[in-house]
């Protein structure tokens, strides 16, 4: 089956990664080995606004400093000109996303944030932006730099890239292909296209 969409996560996999995850977490008060999302749905509601304030803050900060992975703008051009719509899943707010977007000039076909869906490694999110864009998962890769991207992608019945940026990750074995930068994608093109599941 043709490969009709790629989707993508945002920080560190768009964007070079700009968020300092263990001082949000040590200005919410949680331990610097969970993850946010997850013990913020155990709080309280005067708990949980506090500690979206904390994140959003930082999210837009770093949206308005974003700078994009080398090759990610030649890689949106030729899934352009090959007729590939591109999305982005992410758990960062829709305020900042579009910020990185706005800053960067890049458009998508789909834009899923946390306010829409369930945070990955849920495929809620990957799910919905294929129903946006009508297209069956097995036509669909999502590319992330996370272990959580490649859950969620698998668990949509999507085939995943790992994008390492140079770091042995550890969970490489979990991705169906693995590139060192977003650059690297488009020489992998003809092969996603002939064996999109």
């Amino acid at each position: 089956m043709a490969l009709k969409a790629m989707l993508f996560d945002m920080d560190g996999t768009l964007t070079r990664p700009r968020l300092d995850f263990a001082a949000i977490k040590r200005e919410i008060g949680i331990p610097t080995t969970s993850f946010i999302l997850e013990v913020m749905e155990t709080m309280t509601p005067t708990e949980r606004e506090r500690a979206m304030a904390i994140v959003e803050r930082h999210e837009q900060e770093a949206a308005e400093r974003s700078e994009l992975n080398d090759g990610v703008v030649p890689l949106l051009a030729e899934l352009g000109r090959r007729g590939i719509l591109t999305g982005i899943i992410t758990r960062n707010s829709r305020r900042s996303c579009e910020t990185v977007m706005t800053r960067h000039e890049l458009a998508f076909s789909v834009l899923v944030c946390r306010e829409c869906a369930r945070a990955k490694p849920s495929p809620d999110g990957i799910l919905l932006a294929l129903q946006r864009l009508r297209i069956d998962a097995a036509s669909a890769v999502y590319v992330g730099d996370h272990l959580i991207d490649l859950q969620a992608g698998h668990a949509a019945g999507a085939r995943t890239i790992l994008v390492t940026n140079g770091h042995d990750k550890g969970f490489h074995v979990e991705a169906d292909f693995v590139v060192a930068g977003p650059g690297e994608i488009v020489g992998l093109l003809d092969t996603l296209q002939g064996t999109a599941r």
